[in-house]
């Protein structure tokens, strides 16, 4: 079987991406901003005909859910799938890719602030096990989306790339830092990867229950 990319946990990193994109066009940094770009692509993929081995069976449909006030309902949803998930084993070279993004990121801002690498670890309570942690977290979610979207047989037709992908592609300028017509051209997997996450996340809410607070 063709081993899939992963699908949500671009949505998940992108978040920091785009935050020290932002800092770096600020800053007229373009070398950093062109490493971070790179940073945030080239993702390992995983084999998703073995997926049964890394993930045992869930319950995603037929949930109620009660979200924070300070959550929307994707997020409340997702956490109460993800969180339910039992991990069998964790693909290492995943949660290697993932760990390397992270102390890149912290590389960034001791750079960015003159700040010795490892002081900077130190005073936000940053360590090798809590870094692996976050890597561990982001392989998980990516599993769990795959697993749903595999399970549930949700999948992209040809309508529904063409229709979007322009929207798609304009709207991942904002986390790669290059133009639509490039990303287009270039960048069609992390388009339609973006496609599938938002049409699995409907497919949740369509077939799970999410109030705003316990009782109502």
């Amino acid at each position: 079987m063709k081993k899939a990319k992963r699908i949500c946990a671009l949505l998940f990193a992108c978040a920091a991406a785009v935050s020290l994109l932002a800092s770096c066009k600020d800053q007229g940094e373009s070398n950093d901003s062109e490493i971070l770009r790179e940073t945030y692509s080239g993702m390992p993929e995983y084999d998703i005909s073995s997926i049964d081995s890394y993930i045992k069976p869930f319950k995603y449909t037929g949930l109620t859910v009660y979200r924070k006030n300070t959550e929307t309902a994707s997020e409340a949803l997702w956490n109460a799938v993800s969180c339910s998930a039992e991990m069998i084993a964790y693909p290492n070279e995943q949660v290697e890719y993932y760990a390397v993004q992270e102390r890149a990121k912290y590389r960034y801002y001791a750079n960015r602030d003159g700040i010795e690498y490892e002081i900077l670890l130190e005073s936000l309570g940053v360590t090798e096990e809590s870094i692996y942690e976050i890597a561990r977290g982001y392989v998980k979610d990516d599993l769990v989306l795959e697993y749903i979207v595999k399970d549930a047989q949700i999948a992209l037709t040809d309508a529904e790339k063409e229709a979007h992908k322009d929207k798609y592609a304009q709207r991942l300028t904002q986390v790669y830092g290059y133009d639509k017509e490039y990303i287009k051209a270039n960048m069609t997997e992390q388009i339609y990867d973006a496609m599938l996450y938002d049409k699995a996340m409907e497919y949740l809410l369509l077939n799970n229950t999410v109030h705003t607070a316990q009782g109502e």
